[in-house]
């Protein structure tokens, strides 16, 4: 419970000292990567990674890891929201809108975006004008 506590009060800290300041919010980048690069991959710090003939009771926990840290990540996310929802509310701040990142951006950005596989497609060249995608069989994406 102190991990999201401190993330929610270190929110707090940064949403009063910037508030005026900063237009757009957001906790975590990407929690699914560090969860999984740091405590699964090993590629991240601090470098956990299942290794092959490791006793049973280390593997089981490596092989849990990740999904516990995403699970704390998401909790802490969850504070630092609802508390800075408070915030914005005391001081009148017209909050909307909801950012979502897709897993397949990843994959556009990681390769030049010569390939796109996003659910939206956007036109670069034409004031960033976004449009849904054509699922399978010509049914569109709601």
């Amino acid at each position: 419970m102190a991990y999201r506590n401190d993330f929610r009060d270190y929110a707090d800290l940064l949403f009063d000292k910037f508030g005026d300041r900063v237009k757009h919010w957001m906790t975590f980048n990407e929690p699914w990567a560090l969860s999984r690069f740091a405590y699964d991959d090993g590629v991240f710090a601090p470098g956990s990674m299942l290794i092959l003939g490791e006793s049973s009771m280390s593997c089981w926990k490596l092989s849990t890891e990740p999904y516990i840290v995403a699970h704390h990540l998401l909790l802490s996310h969850a504070a630092a929201v609802q508390s800075i929802g408070k915030s914005t509310r005391e001081y009148n701040v017209n909050l909307k809108g909801y950012f979502a990142w897709s897993y397949l951006d990843n994959f556009e950005w990681n390769i030049g975006y010569t390939s796109r596989f996003g659910l939206y497609y956007v036109d670069y060249n034409d004031d960033l004008k976004r449009s849904r995608r054509i699922q399978l069989y010509g049914s569109r994406i709601s």
